[in-house]
């Protein structure tokens, strides 16, 4: 099989040298953070303490940005259990670029381990396909949700949601196999990705998987007309 370019993806490195992902702030009001007030309800409140009121207020936007400008953009990478039933990982990102986005699960191993990466790589299976297209061995299952939910100052709302359960493979690095999980387009803005284990995987304990998201690499963006983000419900 012919070896093929990996996505554009990248992970965030920390002096620990294991990879830092900032998560979403979970509660409700801006952006997902919690943001606490206290305003005065007699009519006897002093002028001053409406004004600090009203200036709190003003806020409100600049604490948006912030947040929002905090937000990691993709390339990126999401370390996931996937080894265990019901494990979960969630993360906050912003969109500037209106493109096809790569959603896929890196199978890692140690690239100094021949038999490691053997092992590794009956798991991910091939990229080989019959006369119909149809691959020949999509590798071990690896049943996921996938869920995207676009965010914004109303509270946002759901654009994807699907289980997969074939994860065909298609890509290969010196240290990771990687197989298909979606290609979905996305608008600029801010998102919540969320993607969830649907079954436990014992052979998957002793091997890093992470959720790659990314674009293909040596692609242009198409032109984006400032439409609005379509919802499921």
């Amino acid at each position: 099989m012919t070896k093929q370019a990996a996505p554009v993806t990248a992970p965030i490195k920390t002096g620990g040298g294991y990879p830092a992902y900032p998560l979403a702030i979970g509660g409700g009001g801006v952006n997902g953070a919690f943001v606490l007030l206290a305003f005065p309800t007699s009519k006897k409140a002093p002028i001053k303490t409406v004004r600090i009121f009203l200036a709190m207020l003003a806020l409100l936007p600049w604490i948006s940005g912030c947040l929002a400008s905090n937000s990691p953009e993709p390339p990126l990478v999401l370390p996931f259990a996937v080894h265990r039933a019901g494990s979960t990982s969630t993360i906050k990102l912003r969109i500037m670029t209106y493109r096809t986005y790569w959603f896929d699960l890196a199978l890692g191993f140690n690239p100094n381990d021949p038999k490691e990466r053997d092992r590794v790589e009956k798991l991910a299976g091939s990229s080989g396909t019959d006369e119909d297209g149809t691959p020949i061995n999509d590798g071990i299952s690896i049943p996921v949700r996938l869920t995207i939910n676009a965010i914004d100052a109303a509270g946002g709302c759901l654009i994807y949601d699907k289980e997969i359960r074939k994860e065909p493979l298609y890509a290969w690095s010196s240290d990771s196999y990687s197989k298909i999980l979606a290609r979905i387009e996305l608008k600029p803005g801010m998102y919540r990705i969320r993607i969830e284990n649907l079954r436990r995987i014992p052979e998957l304990g002793q091997i890093p998987v992470s959720l790659n998201i990314g674009w293909a690499p040596l692609t242009r963006p198409p032109a984006y007309n400032g439409s609005p983000i379509r919802c499921l419900r």
